[in-house]
């Protein structure tokens, strides 16, 4: 009986040291998982979608500038005259 036992214990602890050693791993990836902390992809990703929301900004900024400006060639000379003073004042 002793025998069995000390042979069965033997077994157990073979499949059980990789096991442990698994799920050990998979809670520590989890732990870094929930307690934020993100891959360096993760922050690649983020200032390339900042870097582009500044260049849209950028864009519609000189879209507005442009449109404004077609619109007051489109202007009679002595009206832009008078439109031209009042944004100097």
């Amino acid at each position: 009986m002793p025998d069995e036992f000390i042979g069965l214990a033997a077994v157990v602890l073979i499949f059980a040291i990789p096991i442990v050693a698994i799920l050990a791993h998979h809670q520590q990836k989890m732990a870094k998982m929930i307690h934020g902390e993100r891959p360096a992809s993760l922050d690649a990703l983020i200032g390339e979608v900042q870097r582009l929301r500044t260049e849209v900004a950028d864009l519609k900024e000189t879209v507005h500038a442009n449109v404004l400006a077609a619109e007051l060639s489109s202007v009679p000379p002595p009206l832009q005259d008078r439109l031209e003073s009042k944004n100097d004042a």
